[in-house]
């Protein structure tokens, strides 16, 4: 019952390569036929909202001219809380019901550590210079595009890292997001070779970043692609490059 045109796939996002590599059905159920689970009995923020209450902050944080470069993890963090304060409103009012309020001060927490984290950088040399960039290039005629959460330059090095934000509550490296043991049923368009050892690849996202980066400009032909993880643990709230690219 599906029209045939359909079924054609002129175009992927980065973050469809991970949902084939898991299920080719069910890659093929949410991103040909455009299929989604529905709720209408939702009642506060699920995973995908807090993510995104966590992205559009930073995102701003990453426009403000003053925030980007601020080494005050006090005042950062101030930023980081009203920008909060500013998303919950605009999309569920105020005051906040009570389990909303009690998951956007979740989110303010989760952001105080990344105010210490980001003031830790910033003292260090590390400049943020893109925010949500627009990624796309045209492999083997399939159109590939993203946007690449942040850029950062090392103004002492030159140095380039893309990073992207991780509010996983287990955060782990990079490589192991992308990267695992192979398996029995390991087909052999997700098999890789690095060094003297095989894998499999679960995900390609960063280093489709990287290469798309690299592509269109060659100044971050050698970027280094990373995590900025933000868990609910404050103590793992940190930058964890693939040091190993």
């Amino acid at each position: 019952d599906v029209p045939a045109g359909r079924r054609d796939v002129n175009a992927l996002a980065v973050t469809a390569f991970r949902d084939y590599l898991t299920c080719p059905f069910r890659f093929y159920l949410r991103r040909v036929l455009g299929m989604e689970s529905l709720d209408d009995l939702k009642t506060e923020m699920d995973a995908a909202d807090f993510g995104a209450l966590i992205h559009d902050v930073l995102l701003r944080m990453g426009q403000d001219e003053q925030m980007r470069t601020c080494t005050d993890a006090s005042r950062l963090a101030g930023f980081l809380h009203d920008e909060a304060e500013r998303w919950a409103a605009e999309r569920f009012g105020a005051p906040l019901p009570l389990n909303l309020r009690m998951q956007v001060d979740s989110a303010q927490d989760r952001l105080a550590a990344v105010a210490l984290a980001q003031a830790t950088e910033a003292a260090a040399g590390w400049e943020i210079v893109a925010v949500e960039h627009p990624v796309e290039q045209t492999v083997e005629g399939l159109r590939v595009f993203g946007r690449v959460d942040r850029l950062d330059r090392h103004r002492d090095t030159g140095e380039v890292r893309v990073l992207d934000y991780k509010t996983s509550d287990n955060p782990q490296p990079p490589e192991k997001e992308h990267l695992k043991a192979l398996s029995d049923q390991t087909p052999d368009y997700a098999r890789v070779v690095i060094g003297d050892h095989e894998y499999r690849w679960v995900d390609l996202q960063l280093p489709l970043y990287a290469f798309m980066l690299g592509a269109e400009d060659s100044r971050w032909a050698a970027v280094v692609p990373g995590y900025f993880n933000i868990p609910r643990t404050a103590d793992d709230t940190r930058v964890k490059l693939w040091d190993s690219f």
